[in-house]
């Protein structure tokens, strides 16, 4: 989802009821994960749209947590990875339609046994790499999307 989602688009994409996202979307908002941007009357009932306020999250859990705040998490966690996987994949599918003639987008996926210290120190170099990397250069007029899950 690339744009204000409701809590029913949300569910639909998660594959759950709306009863069970509304209540984890309103205490996302309260703790200003998610925000609020309109709302639409249809048919009478007002409809809101909801959007995450920021692109990138890191999320630490800990044993200890409570049942409701591991549902919470874990359905955050399901509507980030969907939003990252999605919207990758949209703009690599509109850059080989742009650029079909001479396509050459590489696609990896593998499964990789860390350390936690070779996890934590592969994080710091992506996030380095990505953070020198971010700004718009005219020499480098190529545009290339990164999407990296790492499971702890």
């Amino acid at each position: 989802m690339n744009e204000p989602a409701t809590v029913k688009q949300i569910a639909d994409k998660m594959k759950e009821v709306p009863s069970k996202i509304y209540y984890h979307v309103n205490k996302l908002e309260k703790v200003g994960i998610v925000k609020l941007i309109y709302t639409k009357k249809i048919k009478g009932i007002i409809t809101k749209y909801y959007e995450p306020l920021a692109r990138k999250f890191e999320i630490k859990c800990s044993k200890e947590v409570e049942e409701p705040s591991k549902m919470m998490l874990l359905a955050v966690s399901q509507m980030m990875i969907s939003e990252f996987y999605d919207n990758s994949k949209d703009i690599f599918l509109d850059s080989m339609d742009k650029n079909i003639q001479e396509s050459n987008g590489t696609i990896i996926s593998k499964n990789v046994y860390l350390t936690e210290e070779e996890a934590d120190e592969i994080i710091e170099l992506m996030k380095s790499f990505l953070k020198n990397h971010k700004q718009k250069d005219s020499e480098k007029l190529r545009y290339h999307s990164f999407f990296t899950i790492i499971e702890e």
